[in-house]
């Protein structure tokens, strides 16, 4: 009987894949196990396209258009590797001091709040919310965000361009010489003279949250990151621009693993226990977390709720 039974979860299990598999209607929480089936279909002749016209009509219907454009991308031949079509959303939390900031917005959720409103509803409606130190703040995109230099390679002078010149090594330099992010700069035009050091690890040099992968200096004003990937570097930079926004809008700020001996940790496991506690570290953390997020699925999406340990 228990047999039967396991058997025909697997029946079902198996049914409500296929039907995820060729439904139009957008999809939550796909398996591991669909994942790489389709990422392995993708590159079968026809099927890869009947997939790609598949998501866009699921991306049509949720209303998300960067994700339209990444399926129409992955339609021509290497599509899916165009670095427009590989796009991801990453998002800065900022504050009053911001030029991005969206005052009547504010005003609308402080109203809804004084109403009675839920912090979730506040939020979809005015894309403003209060963190943990009580508050208020709203999201920019930092969806189109790239490194201006190829990851690994020093940046190359106009003689170097001309003649196809390019050396392997770290890149050093400020922020609007090395990184294209508009909506950042635009919000806090400062930024844009921070220094960074963004380095490039070899698969010998494994990335060890321990030994930092990214720093924010405030007194140096400057940012140092250091991944195996190009996205790997932009996640870790993301991490550090949040820290740094952080600091111009007077928020929580992050903190390290010594800082934490200092504060009473015993040992390295009880000090990266108190480090992912640390708000300002959980709020850098969730920056980085919601890059993946469409437009509508970020703000369906309340920002605490990513503000984990």
């Amino acid at each position: 009987m228990a047999e039967k039974k396991k058997r025909g979860l697997l029946f079902d299990d198996a049914r409500e894949a296929a039907g995820g598999f060729f439904s139009l209607n957008p999809q939550e929480n796909v398996s591991t196990g669909q994942q790489a089936a389709e990422l392995a279909l993708g590159f079968v002749p026809g099927v890869g396209q009947a997939l790609a016209l598949r998501d866009i009509e699921r991306a049509r219907r949720s209303g998300d258009k960067a994700a339209m454009a990444m399926a129409a991308a992955s339609l021509l031949p290497g599509g899916k590797f165009l670095p427009e079509a590989g796009a991801l959303r990453r998002d800065i939390f900022i504050g009053p001091k911001s030029k991005s900031w969206n005052q009547k917005a504010a005003d609308k959720a402080v109203e809804l709040e004084k109403k009675g409103a839920r912090p979730e509803e506040i939020w979809q409606r005015t894309g403003t919310f209060r963190g943990p130190d009580d508050k208020l703040r709203q999201e920019i995109s930092d969806q189109n965000m790239r490194l201006i230099n190829e990851f690994g390679y020093k940046p190359r002078s106009f003689f170097d361009k001309l003649t196809g010149k390019k050396e392997a090594g770290e890149q050093f330099g400020r922020f609007k010489e090395l990184i294209e992010n508009k909506p950042l700069t635009e919000s806090y035009p400062e930024i844009a003279e921070y220094q960074n050091q963004i380095r490039k690890l070899n698969k010998n040099q494994p990335e060890n949250i321990q030994k930092f992968i990214g720093q924010f200096s405030p007194a140096a004003k400057s940012v140092f990151a250091q991944r195996q990937t190009p996205e790997g570097a932009l996640d870790t930079l993301t991490h550090e621009y949040q820290h740094a926004v952080q600091r111009i809008e007077g928020f929580p700020g992050g903190s390290n693993l010594e800082a934490m001996v200092k504060r009473g940790a015993r040992t390295k496991n009880e000090a990266m226990k108190m480090y992912r506690a640390d708000p300002g570290e959980m709020e850098a953390r969730a920056a980085a977390l919601r890059r993946k997020l469409s437009e509508k699925e970020r703000r369906a999406r309340f920002p605490l709720d990513d503000y984990t340990l």
